[in-house]
């Protein structure tokens, strides 16, 4: 402890220092690949971090200053914890099966489906070594502990050289990870390997199969030491105790068997699952066995406790039931899973333990067992484990997880060919903002003032545009999945598209729903949008057709036959009399309000709300009530596939569409002529629309490279479409939606349901002064600076 006041402060300064490497290691590898990309998107990325951390202060206090000229989008419902994903390793084509840390933590082993092995650098996320292993799929990796350090592959310095892999192809593989070679092959079962584990002191390696049979080999020779046979089903999964004396092993006949290698017989019958046992490990102690099941739980077992007990579970008398009852084997359960748990592993303290569940979420639970919860397994009651959250990033199911030796990283691989590095003394992944499951569509006014949001669960939100913050749900049907929703200009209507083919209208003030009409039959309902002054609405169906609808009674008043394929996108021209379409054939078409008949009657309203249960025997509309006359005007062909999207300019002179090839083109309306080709860079472009003044173009893509899952927004100047915006989301953005005078207000959905409310254009008015008159070293240094 310091003596003075001197000392103190440089403990303090000391302190911040740390804070700042451990922000800035956490940014560098969360979004390196970005970075190499587009370096100028620093700023940007260092912005929108949660205010707790550094770069976030400095950032905001550069933009004060006007430290940085580039443009922020500043990012209004963003989490207030740190994202904890580290990095994302994507190198893989197939399913990522198997995950491993080196044993000092330096280096990450990863297998897959086709076979093939990718050993990576665990601080840097950089690829070491990627190499074809098996030509099967690879079930199982596990790293051969090792005394010397030794470089490998000339970029890291591991003690941990050699490591073995299991496949389907009924072999057992030894490599030197230093020249990528095997060194032996262990043969003998009958039956795809399907688990390996080495033991501690690294001297024998064992195998499980789905011949029903678990095989020691010796390292050094590559013979075969022992061959144990119990289970009726296959093994899928086997661990080694830290003292080497005991082999636990699961199967498919939903038992954990436990063998001594000294006898080599089966020594206890571990039961308690109801579903085949995916993975058995030891706790580093090895007080502890952990064991992951198709029963979408985890189990917890006391080692002793299972080589004593041989039974089930032991009878105990309970008083006040005046009866027997068995107390449970498990120590405690760990349930909480939507699906099978697919793998598990212990934290190196034996604290924690986190699973891999098909659902595409890592879950952390607390092993640590209360009093209570002793005396309640006494009982034969169900003891739960703690679930202490989760970490959300996936697109598909987990297959394996794994723990470094320092206890703050945690490694994951998934269906979803990706390799995922977590920050484990960071915590769970932060509340999501938006919906569950995808958001399939975000509208705003035309002031930015409110916007809603919709998803494929049925589900319609109301939100403040201007803070980000949701007011009310409007609706949730899970029967009806929502393809896309439009906002009245006044904000106090809203429209859905359904994908049953029924367009439904809410009010925004408490959600009661106005009124129902079918546009198709068992097609969907695609898009639809309002009117400039909200008298409107049209509809776009994938039967090729769009609909225009009265807004307040839902009168069918126009039905336009637009494509042959199905239609993506349907907006109107500000002036009401100009409809443009985007479909799968790659064109888009301008159609004309030729004239309005009058003629004819108007009919009473009926704001028909037709009842959810029987909403299959609504008929279609068909018959139009005071008709409009819409012709086609202009075809617009470019895009060499399918246009997702499209978007009028505010004077209506320009037309922006967005398509699969991962292009924004703009077109002159009158002369058709094709005037500027954006290129998006990578994947398709989802979303694209101008701001309410004229002054931005938005656009959203799935990917922000070709080697990353995640989303971009990309803003562009609408007189000169020179970039000058860019906003980066958590997952493939499918919605945009842009409004208001600069600062626009923007808002963005993706396919995991984050809603993003953004302001662009703007000066940050909280941004914090920089005090001048401070000491050098407490005044915040530069985000280039710490880089």
């Amino acid at each position: 402890a310091p003596r003075n006041n001197r000392g103190s402060k440089d403990v303090g300064r000391s302190q911040r220092a740390h804070k700042q490497i451990q922000d800035v290691h956490h940014f560098v590898m969360q979004y390196f690949e970005t970075l190499a990309v587009e370096p100028r998107s620093c700023f940007q990325l260092a912005a929108n971090q949660p205010d707790s951390t550094s770069l976030a202060v400095i950032a905001r206090e550069s933009w004060a200053d006007r430290i940085s000229r580039l443009s922020w989008v500043k990012w209004l419902n963003k989490a207030v914890d740190v994202e904890p994903c580290l990095a994302t390793l994507r190198h893989h084509k197939h399913p990522v099966n198997a995950v491993c840390f080196t044993s000092d933590g330096v280096g990450i082993a990863t297998a897959d489906e086709n076979g093939v092995v990718a050993f990576w650098d665990a601080y840097a996320g950089n690829l070491i070594s990627f190499f074809q292993a098996h030509f099967l799929s690879i079930s199982a990796v596990s790293i051969v502990p090792g005394d010397e350090r030794g470089v490998v592959r000339g970029r890291i310095t591991s003690s941990d050289t050699q490591m073995v892999t299991a496949s389907r192809d009924k072999m057992c593989r030894l490599w030197d990870l230093r020249t990528c070679r095997s060194d032996k092959s262990f043969i003998g079962h009958e039956g795809r390997i399907l688990g390996c584990a080495v033991s501690p002191d690294s001297k024998f390696i064992v195998t499980s199969a789905w011949d029903r049979t678990i095989r020691l080999w010796n390292i050094e020779s590559g013979e075969q030491i022992q061959e144990l046979k119990g289970h009726a089903n296959a093994v899928f999964g086997v661990a080694v105790s830290p003292d080497c004396k005991f082999v636990v092993s699961c199967s498919d006949d939903e038992h954990i068997l436990i063998w001594n290698l000294e006898s080599g017989k089966a020594v206890a019958d571990v039961q308690g699952h109801d579903n085949t046992i995916t993975k058995v490990c030891f706790s580093n102690d090895g007080s502890k066995l952990l064991s992951s099941s198709y029963d979408m739980t985890i189990k917890l077992w006391s080692f002793q406790e299972c080589l004593t007990t041989k039974r089930k579970g032991e009878a105990v008398f309970d008083e006040e039931a005046n009866a027997w009852k068995r107390m449970r084997s498990e120590l405690a359960t760990g349930d909480g899973h939507s699906d099978r748990v697919q793998s598990c592993a212990f934290s190196p303290s034996g604290t924690y333990a986190v699973s891999g569940c098909r659902d595409g979420m890592v879950y952390l639970f607390d092993c640590n067992i209360t009093e209570q919860m002793i005396k309640d397994r006494e009982m034969g009651l169900y003891v739960k484990m703690t679930l202490v959250g989760h970490f959300k990033g996936h697109t598909a199911g987990v297959n394996s997880v794994g723990f470094s030796t320092d206890g703050w990283r945690l490694v994951s691989g998934s269906e979803d060919f990706s390799v995922k590095l977590w920050d484990f003394s960071g915590g769970s992944s932060p509340a999501k903002s938006g919906h569950a499951v995808a958001a399939s569509g975000v509208c705003l006014t035309q002031r930015a003032e409110w916007g809603c949001s919709c998803s494929i669960d049925g589900e319609l939100k109301y939100w403040d545009a201007r803070e980000g913050v949701q007011l009310a749900v409007l609706t949730k049907n899970s029967k009806i999945a929502f393809m896309h929703c439009a906002l009245s200009p006044d904000g106090l209507r809203a429209a859905t598209a359904g994908v049953d083919g029924v367009v439904r209208v809410y009010d925004t003030n408490g959600g009661k729903q106005l009124f129902t009409q079918r546009h198709s039959k068992s097609v969907p309902v695609l898009f639809c949008c309002f009117s400039f002054y909200g008298a409107n609405f049209a509809t776009a169906s994938a039967d090729g057709t769009v609909k225009i609808w009265e807004s307040l009674t839902g009168d069918l008043r126009a039905i336009i036959e637009a494509h042959e394929k199905p239609c993506n996108c349907v907006v109107y021209e500000p002036s009401n009399y100009l409809l443009a379409t985007a479909s799968d054939d790659g064109k888009i078409k301008v159609f004309q309000r030729t004239r309005e008949d009058k003629t004819r009657p108007i009919k009473k309203a009926n704001q028909e709300v037709f009842d959810e249960a029987h909403i299959d025997d609504l008929p279609t509309a068909t018959d139009i009530h005071q008709p409009q006359k819409w012709s086609l005007a202009r075809v617009m062909k470019g895009h060499k596939y399918a246009v997702n999207c499209v978007s009028f300019s505010h004077d209506g002179s320009h037309l922006a569409s967005g398509g699969v090839d991962g292009t924004v083109r703009v077109w002159a309306v009158k002369s058709q002529e094709q005037l500027f080709v954006l290129d998006c860079r990578c994947g398709s472009v989802n979303g694209v629309q101008y701001s309410s003044d004229g002054s931005t173009l938005a656009a959203v893509t799935e990917r922000c490279h070709a080697s990353d899952d995640r989303g971009m927004l990309a803003l562009w100047d609408a007189r000169s479409y020179v970039r000058n915006g860019s906003f980066e989301a958590k997952a493939a953005l499918k919605t945009v939606a842009i409004a208001g005078d600069l600062p626009c207000g923007v808002a963005c959905g993706d396919i995991e349901g984050n809603v993003y409310w953004l302001k662009f254009g703007c000066v940050e008015p909280n941004a914090p002064a920089v005090d001048k008159e401070a000491p050098k070293e407490q005044r915040p240094t530069s985000v280039c600076s710490i880089l």
